[in-house]
């Protein structure tokens, strides 16, 4: 069994760090098929990082879609200063299908987001947590971005679910 990978700020893990054996059997082995039933929304809003809740100002909802009391669409867009304005697409839904409330109440809530930050840092380790499920990258381990595999939310993903939170939706 493999240690956790310690990672801090200080010394910050690159690829050529890790032994090549090492990449190759992280990077070959199947995602844990974990049993864990997830999180509600109140316990995701406190799994954001520190970096996104800072840049989350820049983040405005556009659009909201409410396809069903378990499943909500948002398209968000982004407009950091200096930069162009990226339009994102997020899916929060719950976990289980038969689930019938709203969605602030739902004791186990999934979102999926086409942002790089939930792509390339955050997806194959919300998948582990059963927070998300890997639809926009390869599912490999992020051992440059995230090798710890913490889980948490994207900015998208904190303003959608805080707009979820603050509307009862």
């Amino acid at each position: 069994m493999l240690k956790p990978i310690k990672h801090t700020i200080k010394s910050s893990i690159r690829k050529q760090d890790f032994p090549k054996s090492f990449r190759k059997r992280v990077l070959a082995a199947p995602l844990p098929n974990y049993k864990f039933k997830g999180f509600p929304i109140t316990l995701l809003l406190k799994k954001v990082w520190a970096t996104q809740l800072r840049t989350s100002k820049f983040v405005n909802i556009a659009k909201v879609d409410i396809v069903n009391n378990h499943e909500i669409n948002f398209t968000t867009v982004t407009r950091e200063p200096g930069g162009k304005p990226r339009l994102h697409r997020l899916r929060v839904y719950s976990s289980d299908p038969n689930y019938e409330g709203r969605l602030v109440d739902c004791k186990s809530v999934r979102y999926e987001c086409d942002c790089e930050d939930h792509k390339y840092r955050k997806e194959v380790a919300d998948t582990m947590n059963n927070i998300s499920n890997i639809k926009y990258s390869n599912g490999n381990m992020p051992l440059q971005t995230n090798p710890s595999l913490i889980p948490g939310i994207c900015k998208h993903a904190f303003k959608a679910m805080m707009y979820i939170y603050q509307h009862k939706l």
